[in-house]
C-alpha cells in the first residue's frame, strides 16, 4: 500500500520545493533537520525473504535503537552499483556504532526477481550487508520511492528522518549520520551496540577463481590471462593441453582492491574486468 496523503506531505516536508503528494523528488536530507520526525518508518512485511543474514530483520526487533541507512537499489543500476562503495564506507567508518544499513533490493526488469540472481549479484559486488528481495515493490511503494538508488535514513525512534537519491552524498549522509547518533544518545533512544548478525557463507569455487571478467588467450606466447575479478587479481597459464587442462605460472597483483603499480605481489586492481596483451607487456 502507498502512504497517505498526510503521511506522504510530511515525507516530503524535509524539501522547501516538494510539499504536495506525488511530487517527483525525494525527501531530501537537510542539514537543517526539523525538531519533530512525525513520520513512522513503515516495517518489513513478513514473508519476504532476506539475504546476507540468519534471519529476516525487523525496525521494531533486531533494529530497534539502531540508526538504520535503507539503500533502495536493484543490482542491474549502474548508478546503484556505484553507491556500494559509498555504503562499505560509512560502514566501516561506523562500524563501532549502531548503525545499521539494509539493502532493499527493489526489481526494475522480471530477470531482477529471481533470488538465486540476486544473491549472486550480492557476491559479485561485495555486499556485506542484509538485503531484504521486496516483492512487487511493495516496500518501495510503501516508502514512496520514486528513483534507484535512493537512501532513507531513519532514527533509532524508527521514525524517518529523510531520504537522497543518486550517488555522491557521503558527506551529507555522514552528516545526518552524526546527528542522528547524538541525538538518540541525548534522548536515550540509542542502542548500546551495533547489531550482531550471522552472515551467510559462501562456498568458494572449485577453480579458485571468483566472477572473472574474462579470459585472453595470447596464442604467440603459448599463454592465457585471465581477469579473477573479485580476487582483484590476475591469473597466469600455460597453454592448455590435449585435455584442455592448464597449469598456473604466476598470479599479478597482491589481492587487496587498489590502484598501484609494481612487482606481482605488490601491484593492485580493482575488479580488472578486460585487459590485452602486447608481447610482454
Amino acid at each position: 500500500m502507498g502512504l497517505s496523503r498526510q503521511t506522504a506531505t510530511a515525507f516530503l516536508g524535509l524539501s522547501a520545493a516538494c510539499a504536495a503528494v506525488g511530487c517527483a523528488q525525494n525527501p531530501p536530507l537537510a542539514t537543517k533537520e526539523p525538531s519533530v520526525n512525525i513520520v513512522r518508518a513503515p516495517d518489513f512485511p513478513q514473508g519476504f525473504e532476506w539475504l546476507n543474514t540468519d534471519h529476516p530483520l525487523s525496525l521494531a526487533g533486531d533494529l530497534k535503537g539502531q540508526i538504520v541507512l535503507l539503500d533502495f537499489w536493484t543490482y542491474c543500476c549502474i548508478n546503484c552499483m556505484h553507491v556500494i562503495p559509498e555504503l562499505e564506507t560509512l560502514e566501516n567508518r561506523y562500524k563501532d556504532q549502531p548503525l545499521a544499513i539494509i539493502g532493499v533490493h527493489s526489481a526494475k526488469y522480471t530477470t531482477e526477481e529471481d533470488p538465486a540472481s540476486i544473491r549472486a549479484a550480492i557476491q559479485r559486488y561485495g555486499v556485506t550487508h542484509p538485503v531484504v528481495i521486496d516483492q512487487e515493490r511493495r516496500i518501495w511503494s510503501e516508502y514512496a520511492i520514486r528513483a534507484w538508488p535512493t537512501l532513507v535514513l531513519v532514527g533509532a525512534d524508527g521514525r524517518i528522518i529523510g531520504a537522497v537519491s543518486g550517488e555522491g552524498h557521503t558527506d551529507l549522509l555522514e552528516h545526518a549520520i552524526d546527528k542522528a547518533l547524538a541525538d538518540a544518545r541525548t534522548a536515550g533512544t540509542l542502542a548500546k551496540a551495533p547489531l550482531a548478525l550471522a552472515r551467510e557463507g559462501t562456498v568458494r569455487a572449485a577453480s579458485g577463481l571468483s566472477f572473472p571478467g574474462k579470459v585472453i588467450a595470447d596464442a604467440s606466447g603459448k599463454r592465457l590471462f585471465v581477469m579473477d575479478s573479485n580476487h582483484n587479481r590476475i591469473v597466469v597459464a600455460d597453454w592448455p593441453d590435449e585435455a584442455g587442462r592448464a597449469k598456473v605460472t604466476a598470479i599479478i597483483g597482491s589481492g587487496t582492491a587498489g590502484r598501484a603499480d609494481g612487482g606481482f605481489g605488490e601491484a593492485q586492481f580493482r575488479r580488472p574486468q578486460g585487459g590485452c596483451v602486447n608481447g610482454n607487456v
